[in-house]
């Protein structure tokens, strides 16, 4: 018979697992709208007197973004390991460099998205149509 605890255990197994699926698919269009804002206002005409590349200013927008990711993903095996006592077989690192993949994967839809759009309201459109087959198809 299970107990109390088990059900407690999927349930927050299960409201971790739909978070972390809406934060992955969540991705590109935050990403894309935060770029876009940026032209949007007056922010990139502060950003084009500062001493700074474009690429700088690439990745000074993306790295809190990967870091973030890479902090889910670790959490989300801990949790597995310590909740459920399911631990992943195989090798760690690839895990974390498929991750990584997949981070960069999302980045560049976002970055995608942004350079394409020029408002922030054509960046979300944008964005929906192309992450809702991602979320039908996700299972």
């Amino acid at each position: 018979m299970a107990s109390i605890f088990d059900s407690a255990k999927a349930l927050v197994g299960l409201v971790i697992d739909r978070d972390f699926g809406k934060d992955a698919h969540r991705g590109a269009p935050a990403r894309a709208l935060l770029i876009v804002n940026a032209s949007d206002s007056t922010t990139s005409n502060q950003l084009q007197v500062t001493p700074i590349t474009r690429t700088q200013l690439i990745v000074g927008k993306i790295l809190p973004f990967v870091l973030i990711g890479y902090i889910q993903t670790v959490l989300m095996v801990l949790m597995m390991g310590w909740l459920f006592d399911v631990h992943p077989q195989g090798s760690v690192a690839a895990l974390y460099v498929l991750t990584g993949l997949y981070i960069a994967a999302v980045l560049g839809l976002g970055i995608l998205i942004s350079t394409i759009a020029q408002t922030q309201m054509q960046a979300g459109n944008m964005a929906m149509m192309l992450v809702m087959p991602f979320v039908f198809l996700s299972g």
